[in-house]
Protein backbone atom coordinates (compact mmCIF):
# COMPACT_ATOMS: atom_id res chain seq x y z
CA UNK A 1 0.00 0.00 0.00
CA UNK A 2 1.40 3.42 -0.70
CA UNK A 3 -1.13 5.85 1.16
CA UNK A 4 -0.90 9.82 0.14
CA UNK A 5 -2.31 12.01 2.31
CA UNK A 6 -2.33 14.95 -0.25
CA UNK A 7 -1.99 15.70 -4.42
CA UNK A 8 0.44 13.76 -6.14
CA UNK A 9 1.37 15.00 -9.55
CA UNK A 10 3.86 12.80 -11.76
CA UNK A 11 6.28 15.55 -14.07
CA UNK A 12 8.40 14.54 -17.00
CA UNK A 13 11.75 15.75 -16.20
CA UNK A 14 15.34 14.65 -16.90
CA UNK A 15 14.89 12.70 -14.42
CA UNK A 16 11.20 12.61 -14.05
CA UNK A 17 10.19 13.94 -10.80
CA UNK A 18 7.18 13.06 -8.51
CA UNK A 19 5.85 15.62 -6.25
CA UNK A 20 3.50 14.56 -3.54
CA UNK A 21 1.84 17.22 -1.47
CA UNK A 22 1.69 16.15 1.82
CA UNK A 23 2.50 12.10 3.40
CA UNK A 24 3.60 9.36 1.81
CA UNK A 25 2.90 5.74 4.15
CA UNK A 26 4.65 2.64 2.67
CA UNK A 27 3.92 -0.53 3.25
CA UNK A 28 4.22 -3.96 1.38
CA UNK A 29 5.04 -7.54 0.80
CA UNK A 30 7.40 -6.99 -2.43
CA UNK A 31 9.81 -5.04 -3.43
CA UNK A 32 9.10 -1.30 -4.96
CA UNK A 33 11.77 0.51 -6.96
CA UNK A 34 11.75 3.65 -7.36
CA UNK A 35 12.61 4.71 -10.83
CA UNK A 36 12.37 8.72 -10.27
CA UNK A 37 13.20 11.43 -7.98
CA UNK A 38 10.66 12.41 -5.92
CA UNK A 39 9.23 15.61 -3.65
CA UNK A 40 7.02 14.97 -0.45
CA UNK A 41 6.44 16.14 2.70
CA UNK A 42 7.20 12.98 4.57
CA UNK A 43 7.88 9.58 4.09
CA UNK A 44 7.01 6.85 6.79
CA UNK A 45 8.84 3.52 5.48
CA UNK A 46 6.67 0.10 6.98
CA UNK A 47 7.38 -2.82 5.76
CA UNK A 48 8.10 -4.73 2.12
CA UNK A 49 11.38 -3.70 0.11
CA UNK A 50 12.05 -0.42 -0.90
CA UNK A 51 14.74 0.82 -2.97
CA UNK A 52 15.94 4.18 -4.49
CA UNK A 53 19.20 3.81 -6.04
CA UNK A 54 20.83 6.86 -8.07
CA UNK A 55 17.42 8.87 -6.95
CA UNK A 56 16.66 11.80 -4.73
CA UNK A 57 13.60 11.89 -2.26
CA UNK A 58 13.76 15.48 -1.04
CA UNK A 59 11.54 16.17 2.09
CA UNK A 60 9.85 19.77 2.04
CA UNK A 61 7.32 20.88 4.07
CA UNK A 62 6.74 21.83 7.91
CA UNK A 63 6.37 19.21 10.01
CA UNK A 64 7.95 16.81 7.39
CA UNK A 65 9.64 13.59 8.42
CA UNK A 66 11.56 10.53 7.47
CA UNK A 67 10.60 7.61 9.48
CA UNK A 68 11.27 3.99 9.46
CA UNK A 69 8.67 1.91 11.19
CA UNK A 70 8.90 -1.95 11.83
CA UNK A 71 11.39 -3.74 9.51
CA UNK A 72 11.35 -3.04 6.03
CA UNK A 73 14.56 -3.74 4.23
CA UNK A 74 15.60 -0.17 2.26
CA UNK A 75 18.12 -0.28 -0.50
CA UNK A 76 20.23 2.50 -1.18
CA UNK A 77 22.53 2.55 -3.41
CA UNK A 78 24.96 5.08 -5.92
CA UNK A 79 23.76 8.69 -5.68
CA UNK A 80 20.66 7.66 -3.76
CA UNK A 81 20.20 10.86 -1.14
CA UNK A 82 17.13 12.01 1.33
CA UNK A 83 17.48 15.62 1.43
CA UNK A 84 15.56 18.11 3.55
CA UNK A 85 15.11 21.75 2.37
CA UNK A 86 12.37 23.74 4.13
CA UNK A 87 9.47 23.48 5.82
CA UNK A 88 9.86 24.21 10.23
CA UNK A 89 9.95 21.03 12.53
CA UNK A 90 11.88 18.61 10.51
CA UNK A 91 12.53 15.24 11.74
CA UNK A 92 14.04 11.89 11.48
CA UNK A 93 12.08 9.39 13.31
CA UNK A 94 10.60 6.22 14.23
CA UNK A 95 10.81 2.86 15.64
CA UNK A 96 13.61 1.56 13.67
CA UNK A 97 17.29 3.61 13.42
CA UNK A 98 17.68 4.53 9.57
CA UNK A 99 20.76 4.12 7.87
CA UNK A 100 20.92 6.87 4.59
CA UNK A 101 23.32 6.44 1.91
CA UNK A 102 23.81 10.43 1.52
CA UNK A 103 21.85 12.91 3.80
CA UNK A 104 21.66 16.48 2.93
CA UNK A 105 20.93 19.10 5.49
CA UNK A 106 19.53 22.12 3.58
CA UNK A 107 17.23 23.96 6.07
CA UNK A 108 17.71 26.74 7.86
CA UNK A 109 14.78 25.85 10.20
CA UNK A 110 17.19 22.53 11.27
CA UNK A 111 16.25 18.78 11.50
CA UNK A 112 15.53 16.98 14.92
CA UNK A 113 16.84 13.62 15.09
CA UNK A 114 14.09 10.95 17.17
CA UNK A 115 15.74 8.28 16.58
CA UNK A 116 19.12 6.83 17.52
CA UNK A 117 21.41 5.74 16.15
CA UNK A 118 21.35 7.51 12.53
CA UNK A 119 24.05 6.07 10.36
CA UNK A 120 25.22 7.70 7.19
CA UNK A 121 27.20 5.33 5.28
CA UNK A 122 27.80 7.96 2.61
CA UNK A 123 27.91 11.23 3.03
CA UNK A 124 26.64 13.58 5.62
CA UNK A 125 25.99 17.40 3.52
CA UNK A 126 25.47 20.11 6.43
CA UNK A 127 24.90 22.70 3.53
CA UNK A 128 22.49 25.15 5.74
CA UNK A 129 21.03 24.58 9.13
CA UNK A 130 21.74 22.76 12.37
CA UNK A 131 21.19 18.59 12.54
CA UNK A 132 19.80 19.06 16.28
CA UNK A 133 20.53 14.99 18.16
CA UNK A 134 19.37 16.00 21.71
CA UNK A 135 20.46 12.86 23.28
CA UNK A 136 20.69 11.05 19.60
CA UNK A 137 23.57 10.12 17.66
CA UNK A 138 24.49 10.47 13.95
CA UNK A 139 27.03 7.87 13.04
CA UNK A 140 29.20 8.51 10.04
CA UNK A 141 30.42 4.89 8.67
CA UNK A 142 33.88 3.89 8.37
CA UNK A 143 34.18 4.73 4.88
CA UNK A 144 31.71 7.69 4.95
CA UNK A 145 32.15 11.30 4.90
CA UNK A 146 31.23 14.82 6.16
CA UNK A 147 30.74 17.73 3.81
CA UNK A 148 29.86 21.26 5.01
CA UNK A 149 29.00 24.97 4.09
CA UNK A 150 27.14 26.26 6.37
CA UNK A 151 25.12 23.48 8.52
CA UNK A 152 26.47 21.52 11.40
CA UNK A 153 25.45 18.93 13.99
CA UNK A 154 24.32 20.28 17.48
CA UNK A 155 24.96 17.15 19.23
CA UNK A 156 26.35 13.69 19.36
CA UNK A 157 28.61 12.82 16.27
CA UNK A 158 30.46 9.67 16.00
CA UNK A 159 32.95 9.25 12.92
CA UNK A 160 35.55 6.75 12.09
CA UNK A 161 38.80 7.92 10.77
CA UNK A 162 41.19 6.04 9.01
CA UNK A 163 44.33 5.01 10.91
CA UNK A 164 47.55 7.23 10.76
CA UNK A 165 44.92 9.89 9.96
CA UNK A 166 46.63 13.38 12.31
CA UNK A 167 43.96 15.65 11.27
CA UNK A 168 40.35 15.05 12.77
CA UNK A 169 37.29 17.16 11.83
CA UNK A 170 34.01 17.06 13.95
CA UNK A 171 31.64 19.60 11.95
CA UNK A 172 29.44 20.38 15.33
CA UNK A 173 28.34 23.33 17.16
CA UNK A 174 25.93 25.29 19.23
Amino acid sequence: DITNAGTFTNTVNTPPLITVSGDITYRSSVTTTLNTNLNAGSVSLESGGFTFSNRTISLSQDDGFWAVLGAPTITQAGTAQVVFTTGVNQQIGGTTAPTFNRLVIDNSNDVTLFVTPVTVSGTLTLTNGRLITGSNTVVISSGGTVSRTNGFVEGNLNKAFPVGTNTHTFEVGT
